[in-house]
């Protein structure tokens, strides 16, 4: 996912909640292979498949490192903290969902 704009904004006091723009990839890298009748794996199917993009529109918030590190949560529990999980959260960890409730 990727912020193209920022459209609203807003100060939580312990970080900040945005919507906008954004950009949305996914790629399918291959399949599983299951027996029929009991769904037994039998093996997988790498495929070249090309990136597929969706511009939407998007909401998420930002929380600073210092509600991180009050709120007592691990930071390396913490998904898309941008500080390495051996130091101090010190910069923003970034959360997104769709507006519309997903694709």
């Amino acid at each position: 996912m990727e912020i193209l704009s920022t459209e609203d904004e807003a100060d939580l006091g312990i970080g900040t909640w945005a919507q906008g723009g954004v950009l949305v990839s996914s790629r399918v890298v291959g399949y599983d292979i299951r027996r029929a009748d009991d769904g037994v794996y039998l093996g997988y199917k790498p495929l070249a498949m090309p990136v597929r993009r969706l511009h939407t529109h998007g909401t998420w918030w930002t929380m600073t490192g210092e509600a991180i590190a009050a709120s007592g949560v691990d930071p390396a529990a913490v998904p898309g903290l941008s500080t390495p999980p051996s130091t101090p959260p010190s910069a923003c960890s970034r959360f997104w969902r769709p507006a519309t409730g997903g694709i």
